[in-house]
């Protein structure tokens, strides 16, 4: 089975119609007629992706599992390559009485992958993770659930502890009225 004839089964499509054919259904499945350029830009990537060639897959338990498997050989870093992570969060806060103003707080952050290591995704997303979660184990934190990050007492430790791992955040506030 190839992956085209995968995609076409995957949109109720005959797996051996022709590729013009799947292109034009996968194309109404993927964006409405008042947007072309977001249209082409997914089709081009499931194209690029192989997601609409010939080629036979190696196939594994489910298709999501095949797919999986084939992004993660297709999107493999090159030895020259690492990813980057930027983060920026504007936050316009108004005060009231006695001292009336408008500020904007950034909060940007921007994390590279280290060559030959973990990506710039796995340190900000994993080392998080862990940071928590030794803190829940020490009894750090006590509330049971998910939990919003929105309370000092995790988060100030939280973000202390990821700069000893190179991820610093760095913040500005400045008036706007």
């Amino acid at each position: 089975m190839t992956w085209h004839a995968i995609t076409a089964s995957l949109i109720g499509q005959n797996p051996t119609s022709p590729l013009n054919t799947l292109r034009q259904a996968v194309t109404e499945r993927i964006a409405d007629d008042n947007n072309i350029c977001v249209r082409d830009r997914v089709l081009g990537a499931l194209e690029q992706l192989g997601l609409l060639s010939a080629n036979k897959p190696t196939l594994h338990h489910t298709p999501i599992d095949t797919l999986a498997a084939h992004l993660a050989k297709t999107l493999t870093f090159s030895a020259d390559e690492r990813d980057l992570v930027v983060l920026n969060h504007d936050i316009e806060a108004s005060y009231p009485h006695p001292n009336p103003r408008r500020e904007l707080h950034r909060v940007s952050l921007v994390a590279y992958g280290e060559p030959n290591g973990y990506s710039a995704m796995a340190r900000t997303v994993g080392y998080t993770c862990a940071i928590v979660a030794h803190m829940v184990l020490e009894g750090k934190v006590q509330e049971k659930g998910l939990l919003r990050p929105v309370a000092k007492e995790v988060y100030e430790p939280m973000l202390k502890r990821l700069e000893e791992f190179g991820i610093k955040a760095v913040e500005e506030v400045k008036r706007i009225d």
